[in-house]
Order: structure tokens, then sequence, then C-alpha cells
């Protein structure tokens, strides 16, 4: 008889009804995270949501690579902002287009061709810096215009 041999091939701890058996954790996986327990996550979420598993975020390894991501912090925020500015002119210009198309006068008038030039400002000015792609600039400015011209066409003709 040989000795530590079982003859079946199993490892010790695999069989039906024995406990999985317990592996060492390597401790040069996931790049210095620490280990995910049972029960915690490393994310701000819940276990099952995107954010739950979020990577590292990246260390930077000399000055200027340090200084490149603080400009493109800086950068994403300013974008962000005129975005979010742009996003806001344009949508007071459909609203102002739906209110003309309720109550058509002189002063609601007024109010679209008013928020048609902020927007349209806005959008050539985040043009200019670099925040959106001149097509897509033209291509909102585009979207304004029609819905302008449609709420403002209708009224003209039928008074």
């Amino acid at each position: 008889m040989l000795l530590g041999h079982s003859g079946s091939g199993l490892v010790a701890g695999s069989g039906p009804g024995l406990p999985p058996p317990e592996l060492p954790a390597s401790p040069g996986c996931c790049r210095g995270s620490a280990p995910v327990t049972t029960g915690q996550s490393r994310g701000s979420g819940a276990v099952g949501s995107p954010t739950a598993q979020t990577a590292p975020a990246p260390v930077a390894n000399n000055k200027s690579s340090k200084k490149r991501i603080e400009i493109a912090e800086r950068n994403r925020l300013r974008n962000r902002t005129y975005k979010s500015a742009l996003r806001t002119l344009m949508k007071r210009c459909f609203t102002a287009c739906q209110a003309y198309s309720q109550q058509p006068g002189a002063e609601a008038r007024e109010g679209v061709q008013a928020s048609l030039n902020a927007a349209f400002s806005k959008i050539d000015k985040a043009v200019k810096v670099g925040v959106l792609h001149r097509n897509t600039g033209a291509n909102q400015k585009s979207r304004l215009s029609v819905a302008v011209r449609r709420a403002l066409e209708p009224a003209s003709q039928a008074a």
C-alpha cells in the first residue's frame, strides 16, 4: 500500500459534503488594492451597481504627468459648466418657443429672440474655447433655428 495516495485522484476537502479547501490569497493581485471581503464593496454604490468596482485613480510618476492630470481635471470642470449652461439656455429657448406657440404676442416674441441670441452666443463661445466641436455647435444652432422658425411662422401666417 502506498502512503499518501488516496487512489481516487480527489483533493482533500473537495468531496461531497466537505467544505471547500481554503486557498491562500495572493499578495500581488489587483495592483495594491485591498482584498474585498464578504459583504463589503470598494465603491460607493451597492454590490451589484456599476460603481461598486471602480478602478483606482491613476497615479502620476513624474512632474509633467501630475501637471497633465491637474490640467485635464481643470478642463473637465470648465467643459462641464459650459455644457450645463448651454443645455439650460437651449431648454429656455425651447420653452420660450412653446410659450409663444400657446400665447403669441410681442412680449413672447421678444423672449424667444432673446433666448435664441443668448443660446447662439453661448454655443459660439463653447466652440471657440474648444468645449464643443464646430459641427456639434452648428447642429445645435440649427435645431434652435428650426424650433424658433416653427414657432414664429405659423403665428405670422395666421395674423
